[in-house]
């Protein structure tokens, strides 16, 4: 069964538990794909299976963002947190202004990226309510940079963590969490001590 092409022909579905008049309890986050494009070729990716994503086509745009969060301002009892998702998100090329207005709307927000592209995001995200990072990485080195077929991310990567680390000491604000996501697979489990103990 595929919920989020059901979810996606039947967006009522969504309001099924409306209590409180005309407030929801429900949800406790929303998952916003940013762009269904990604920069990795994953020989692994779930996403090139599945026909919701597999186009690669469709962006959010800064003015549809915004009208998803006017609605989700006044229709959930509960101020949901905004996840950002992909594809890849941070290939969409409003991200900047996209994260502005989840701010300005007073939304915390997550993202799930693979890494590559933050250094280019660093000042506003380190400025910004985004509080966690969930950065795919599934080996270390070269074996990572193979398993995502993109060459050299790996490095690039790291550079950014320690970029986003020198950037919150120097701006004095709350560290952000960083989550490493790894997708376990027959190419990678025998090493996944080594990633663990990299990361310690």
């Amino acid at each position: 069964m595929n919920i989020k092409k059901i979810i996606n022909k039947n967006p009522e579905l969504l309001n099924l538990s409306k209590i409180f008049g005309e407030y929801a309890i429900q949800p406790f986050f929303l998952l916003i794909h940013l762009t269904l494009d990604c920069n990795c070729r994953c020989s692994f990716c779930y996403q090139k299976n599945d026909n919701f994503y597999s186009s690669r086509k469709g962006l959010i745009m800064p003015e549809d963002f915004e009208k998803i969060l006017r609605d989700a301002k006044k229709s959930f009892f509960i101020k949901p947190l905004i996840h950002f998702f992909g594809g890849e998100p941070l290939l969409n090329p409003y991200f900047e202004e996209i994260l502005k207005i989840s701010d300005n709307y007073g939304f915390k927000s997550s993202i799930t990226t693979n890494g590559i592209l933050l250094g280019k995001y660093i000042k506003s995200i380190c400025d910004s309510k985004l509080y966690q990072f969930n950065i795919s990485i599934d080996d270390i080195g070269k074996k990572h940079d193979q398993l995502r077929g993109a060459p050299g991310c790996f490095n690039k990567i790291m550079a950014n963590i320690k970029e986003i680390r020198q950037k919150e000491l120097l701006i004095k604000n709350k560290k952000k969490i960083i989550n490493i996501n790894c997708l376990v697979g027959e190419e990678n489990y025998s090493y996944l001590f080594d990633l663990a103990c990299y990361f310690i």
